[in-house]
């Protein structure tokens, strides 16, 4: 942290006390949401305009083409011909703008907005110690500052979060029925032990939208051995994939399908191919982003032995948080 490279005495106080801000506090009380929400007239015109630049480089692509046909009198030809389609091109683009130009107000007329619910948050000054928010930081007691700081901010920022849980939990059985259970069998009754379904996940998952052409996608080998190698697998196997993968051993409510309805449609489970990286290496994963990224492996054992040497010693989820 660069408090810790300040020196206060020096450079002058920074006018900072021994107090965190946490912005996800929880208020009783509910807050109205209102997004508007993309109509068919909205979604045809973004598709017109991704269509409107294709057409134009296919456009370029002919007339260079066509420039550099040995044949003059074939060149002329088709160069008439190519300023002639690149005429139409452009009234129909103008026509197609025109058009869309003139369905904005109606587009702007039938807008309509989704309304939700949610609980309020707002920012609240948690002190770091008893009295830190009257203990100004100084150079005797800026690394004590640094330490609550970041134990603050990597652990304990969601204490409310964590509060409402338990009050809920709490509020349907007492706490001696909870202290009947170790852990990890609290949380496979809380969270089940709902069997994988690797089908819905495999045709759930998505690929590079590159166009490299040793980009991943459903037919490369490599992604056909790993999914071999995990339908192969027994209920543990399959654990410990999505651990490595997601960073939870639990498979998703709503299946691999609708993971979340508010997030974006990208946001699911993908593999890619792990570039600049030596063949047969291991594995790695972006588990936030629930990106898998797997090197190219010259054989479906040596495919098998990374993978296992990966999920296997290479897990440390959330689960285990």
């Amino acid at each position: 942290m660069q408090i810790v490279e300040h020196d206060f005495e020096k450079d002058g106080s920074l006018d900072m006390y021994f107090t965190y801000t946490d912005i996800s506090y929880l208020n009783e009380a509910y807050e109205t949401v209102s997004e508007p929400m993309p109509t068919a007239t909205d979604q045809t015109n973004a598709s017109s305009q991704q269509e409107q630049p294709q057409q134009q480089n296919k456009n370029n692509k002919n007339n260079k083409n066509n420039k550099n046909n040995k044949n003059n009198k074939n060149n002329k030809n088709n160069t008439n011909t190519n300023n002639t389609n690149q005429r139409k091109t452009e009234q129909k683009e103008t026509s197609k703008s025109d058009s869309n130009n003139d369905d904005e107000p109606a587009a702007a007329a039938t807008t309509t907005t989704q309304t939700t619910e949610r609980l309020k948050t707002y920012p609240l000054e948690r002190p770091l110690i008893e009295h830190g928010a009257s203990t100004e930081v100084t150079n005797a007691n800026k690394h004590k500052y640094a330490q609550h700081f970041a134990s603050t901010h990597l652990l304990n920022r969601r204490v409310d979060s964590f509060r409402w849980i338990v009050e809920g939990m709490l509020s349907v059985f007492p706490p001696s029925f909870y202290l009947k259970f170790t852990s990890k069998e609290l949380q496979s009754i809380i969270c089940s032990q709902e069997e994988i379904d690797v089908q819905d996940w495999k045709d759930a998952c998505q690929y590079e939208m590159s166009n490299e052409v040793d980009a991943m996608s459903a037919t490369t080998q490599t992604v056909k051995w790993f999914w071999k190698w995990v339908e192969e697998g027994d209920a543990t196997r399959h654990a410990n994939v999505l651990e490595f993968w997601s960073g939870s051993r639990v498979p998703p409510v709503f299946g691999f399908q609708q993971l979340d309805g508010e997030e974006d449609p990208l946001s699911g489970f993908k593999i890619h191919r792990a570039r600049d990286r030596r063949k047969d290496s291991l594995p790695t994963a972006g588990t936030c982003d629930r990106l898998l990224e797997l090197p190219t492996y010259k054989s479906y054992t040596k495919l098998a032995k990374a993978m296992e040497m990966a999920t296997t010693w290479g897990n440390n989820g959330f689960s285990n948080a």
